[in-house]
């Protein structure tokens, strides 16, 4: 019998071992190509690059119709009432705080749509869909993460380079642009970074539920009411560090430490005393990544192995 009518199962030569990842990652895509309704969220994040390249535009105009003192009296009138003009009244990293702290809400809720990315498959056995190449656990799961982490990532990175580019034509001198490569360099970072727990956490909490619903219903617990009983038991013990464990003034923390704005818009107390212990963040942090990979990997022992 011919190789190409054969499956992988009969065939007896030399399998391959690079991108057992890639068919994985291919299908948890899927549904944002298949349904259009999907890509409502993807398409609200992209807005925020309409919004900066209108801002950076106001920026520059002001900066060559608008003599000095009056861009000095623009300037402390826009933070008075908090309207953020770039290179007059706020710099890139405080913009880029910004932009990660606000779209927070639209990438969790894009990873909500995907609520059965695993149960699903656990549920109705559906790994033979993905056994075009030879699969391991660790394919499985490294699929599922980029799958995920892909297009939200992608378009944060996106919109960070447009509004240095934007800067830089616009707004910044020579200088201050080789020096803003610094700060776009750990806007990417950030960006990854504060994706990846929306991201782990919804895989881990569909690899523990049975359905769809039961996964959404996880998810919501740990963003909503984790932080509310965490920040009940930080003002009940007087100690803001606990706060700490709460994702959501996690990833505030890491950003506001990582891009280091030169403005901050909370007035919590009980935020800015936690704020002041970054390596307890930071540690908080990695242990929710590594407890969710550990959830993901233990559940997926069901996994068929093929060698």
């Amino acid at each position: 019998m011919p190789v190409y009518e054969q499956t992988y199962r009969h065939y007896d030569g030399p399998r391959t071992v690079a991108r057992r990842w890639l068919p994985i990652m291919r299908m948890t895509m899927r549904p944002y190509w298949a349904n259009k309704r999907n890509l409502f969220l993807p398409l609200l994040l992209c807005c925020y690059m309409i919004v900066s390249g209108v801002l950076f535009y106001i920026a520059g105009q002001a900066r060559t119709l608008v003599p000095k003192e009056a861009q000095d009296q623009l300037g402390s009138v826009g933070a008075a009432a908090r309207f953020p003009l770039p290179g007059l009244n706020m710099d890139l990293q405080t913009l880029c705080f910004l932009f990660l702290s606000s779209s927070l809400v639209i990438v969790w809720l894009m990873m909500l749509q995907q609520a059965g990315i695993i149960c699903n498959d656990l549920r109705n056995g559906a790994y033979t869909l993905y056994f075009s190449r030879p699969l391991r656990t660790r394919d499985y799961v490294v699929g599922k993460i980029l799958g995920l982490l892909v297009l939200p990532v992608s378009i944060l990175v996106v919109t960070i380079l447009v509004a240095y580019v934007q800067a830089v034509s616009l707004v910044l001198n020579a200088n201050q642009a080789w020096s803003a490569l610094w700060v776009v360099a750990r806007g990417v970072l950030a960006s990854v970074a504060f994706t990846a727990v929306p991201v782990l956490s919804l895989l881990a909490a569909s690899a523990l539920a049975s359905s769809e619903r039961y996964a959404g219903a996880i998810y919501l617990i740990f963003w909503f009411l984790l932080p509310t009983t965490v920040r009940a038991l930080a003002k009940m013990a007087g100690l803001p560090i606990f706060l700490l464990f709460s994702p959501l003034t996690n990833i505030q923390v890491l950003l506001q430490n990582l891009l280091q704005p030169s403005r901050i818009w909370h007035r919590d107390r009980l935020f800015r005393e936690a704020a002041e212990y970054p390596e307890i963040a930071l540690l908080t942090f990695v242990a929710y990544l590594c407890l969710f990979v550990l959830i993901i990997v233990r559940r997926m022992r069901s996994v068929e192995v093929v060698r």
